[in-house]
């Protein structure tokens, strides 16, 4: 009996270890998916419908305050895009209207996550006086090196429906124009705004700098001449002349014409110069885009330009009692970064034919 009595001790005493290893593991492991949550990238989907939840009291007390709903649904939109059903025809549910192009400059850069109200950075500059001295003489003229810092603002983007206060489900229509049409249309604007925005240090500090205005470095032919020059010469000279600056071009911009006359270029041996798998052209990733004039294009090594923007967006109801209805507002911030210096890893080409030209082998 005591020897029994000693065994059921040891037996319990195991189990006792045995249940606190388990809730120490459960822990650890509590606290790791925890850890990994946090860090989860969440979906602007998800991020969407959970604020409308959890705003869902708010804003029905907002709806209700006006005047008393009715079960009937009608909707507007700033532009007639829906038009009116007839009974004993089948209707097709889907809107159609025009495509939006893909984004190219807003896709294309790195993205930086807004932590302030005001963007700031410091610029150098050297001028080198470095030359020959003579035994115990000091040098005549000192490097000159300064340094300056520069701000710049956040601009923002708005996009907008009107909603009439009949409308009976409002966090379905909210949710499904925020997660598609809205922010569609401010990310197109966005990818607009990032090459020809006319943000300035004077007069529209908080709109978009564009690249085109504040953000390239005109083309300079490097003096190299090529036989029958296309465009894809001018692109190879762009490419030097931002190599001679010390960048690596990796990308080049162009309007969908030009495009089509890169994918048909062919060597002497009748091999196409333009990868069809990967888009590349010798070294950069052609993109085009609707952005861009028919003549322009631009060369550059994608890591000069840098996307400030906030990471959420701002959902807004406001009541317009005119038309007794809503307007549901949904904004983004964001902002273009070139330093000075990496303004010469892009270059812009305004003209295509003007560049030929000036890189063609005379004929003779």
């Amino acid at each position: 009996a005591a020897n029994l009595s000693a065994e059921i001790s040891k037996a319990n005493e195991s189990i006792d270890n045995l249940d606190k290893s388990v809730k120490e593991l459960k822990s650890e492991n509590e606290n790791l998916r925890k850890q990994l949550e946090s860090k989860d990238r969440k979906s602007f989907d998800s991020e969407l419908l959970k604020t409308l939840e959890d705003n869902r009291k708010s804003i029905d007390n907002f709806v209700s305050s006006e005047n008393k709903q009715y079960g009937t649904l009608s909707f507007k939109f700033t532009t007639a895009n829906i038009t009116g059903t007839s009974l004993g025809i089948q209707q097709d549910p889907t809107v159609h209207s025009d495509k939006i192009a893909a984004l190219a400059f807003y896709n294309r850069f790195r993205k930086v996550e807004r932590t302030g109200n005001i963007i700031e950075w410091l610029e150098g500059s050297d001028t080198d006086n470095t030359g020959y001295v003579g035994e115990f003489t000091a040098p005549s003229t000192a490097n000159a090196y300064s340094i300056a810092g520069k701000t710049r603002q956040f601009a923002k983007l708005a996009s907008f429906i009107e909603v009439s206060q009949e409308t009976t489900d409002w966090f379905n229509l909210i949710y499904q124009w925020a997660r598609t049409t809205g922010i569609q249309r401010i990310l197109k604007k966005a990818d607009q705004l990032i090459w020809s925005g006319d943000g300035n240090d004077s007069t529209a500090k908080s709109h978009v700098y564009g690249l085109k205005t504040q953000g390239n470095t005109a083309f300079a032919a490097t003096g190299a001449k090529y036989k029958a020059a296309t465009v894809a010469d001018v692109i190879l000279d762009a490419i030097a002349q931002i190599k001679a600056k010390g960048y690596v071009a990796n990308t080049v911009f162009v309007p969908f014409a030009l495009e089509a006359q890169i994918r048909g270029l062919k060597d002497a041996n009748g091999n196409y110069l333009y990868n069809q798998l990967t888009g590349m052209l010798g070294q950069v990733q052609v993109i085009p885009t609707v952005e861009l004039g028919a003549s322009e294009l631009v060369v550059c090594d994608d890591t000069c330009v840098e996307i400030y923007e906030r990471g959420n967006y701002e959902l807004e109801l406001e009541r317009v009692a005119g038309k007794d209805g809503y307007n549901v507002w949904l904004r983004k911030a964001l902002q273009v970064k070139v330093p000075a210096a990496e303004k010469k890893g892009v270059v812009y080409v305004a003209n295509v034919a003007t560049a030929i030209s000036a890189i063609t082998a005379d004929a003779s």
